[in-house]
């Protein structure tokens, strides 16, 4: 239970419709990053921020906190710095580390050679139903064939002296951690090696 004072945050990118399309409709655009996040997105009480690409829908005491308007994830006004600042807590529910959205702050803090800044254009349908031209920077990969994962960062990071916590519901597994604790050691070892990311499978 998130509690009085909790709040739940996840991702409810739009990246295919808008990049397709050109169009994002902040009360329609369907996420597409699992049943889960569309399941948070639809809740009644939930808010998402007006951004293409990569929008955030949250619940709860700050959720206009975790939804307002950015480009850069380094931002201070982006889901990821806000959930860092605050000592918020990631949950993994059943998918590993491999895409674990949070290593890409490291990657654009450390300004890896793979990806590069990129505007999008298109559409922007708002609450209201009005629509206006809109633009989102986006730090994307340079090439598609650039296959990313981040369960060898994950491995380590268990092996690691900061706390993960796991736990089972059903056949599911659950991993929950610190969401400072896991941008601290992904900046650090992806200092070591600026392939830490990259899937060489």
């Amino acid at each position: 239970m998130l509690g009085t004072d909790g709040t739940l945050t996840m991702l409810s990118s739009t990246r295919s419709e808008f990049v397709e399309k050109g169009v994002f409709d902040v009360r329609k655009s369907k996420s597409d990053v699992g049943a889960l996040g569309e399941s948070v997105r639809l809740h009644p009480k939930a808010l998402r921020s007006i951004c293409p690409m990569v929008s955030f829908v949250a619940i709860g005491k700050r959720s206009k906190e975790y939804t307002r308007v950015y480009n850069s994830f380094l931002e201070p006004n982006s889901p990821m710095m806000r959930l860092r600042e605050n000592g918020g807590k990631i949950l993994l529910y059943g998918i590993g580390y491999a895409k674990c959205t949070m290593y890409h702050l490291s990657e654009e803090r450390l300004k890896v050679d793979y990806n590069f800044y990129k505007e999008f254009e298109g559409t922007l349908i708002d609450w209201d139903g009005s629509s206006k031209p809109v633009s989102q920077t986006y730090y994307v990969r340079k090439s598609m064939n650039t296959k990313k994962n981040a369960s060898s960062a994950g491995e380590m990071f268990e092996q690691s002296e900061y706390p993960v916590w796991k736990a089972n519901l059903g056949h599911v597994e659950l991993r929950s951690f610190y969401a400072a604790d896991f941008n601290d050691f992904c900046t650090s070892e992806l200092e070591k090696n600026p392939k830490l990311f990259l899937d060489t499978v």
